[in-house]
């Protein structure tokens, strides 16, 4: 699932999760700095400005906390699109795409 007409939103993104993996770590301590150089919050938290939520692996599949499990759910109760750490890059340019 693509975000579409977000280009000019701000707003959140929540992040649902933790990596153990060094790698993913890295990859979400990307996404968590692009968020905030374009104005976008990362919360752990479904606010009303969310635009998309991140969630490892081990929240997708329900191996999770009550309270991910919790916020996953309002996510998608509230038709927030709800993406894995692989296709979190491709959410994200869809919300601020590159200028020219």
């Amino acid at each position: 699932m693509t975000v579409h007409n977000l280009t000019t939103r701000t707003g959140s993104i929540v992040l649902l999760g933790a990596f153990t993996d060094p790698a993913d770590r890295d990859r979400w301590s990307t996404i968590t700095a692009w968020a905030r150089g374009h104005d976008v919050e990362p919360v752990h938290t479904c606010s009303e400005d969310a635009l998309v939520a991140i969630a490892t692996d081990d929240v997708l599949d329900g191996l999770c906390t009550p309270d991910e499990a919790q916020t996953l759910q309002e996510v998608r109760r509230r038709g927030i699109p709800c993406v894995g750490l692989d296709d979190a890059a491709r959410e994200l340019s869809c919300l601020h795409p590159p200028t020219r």
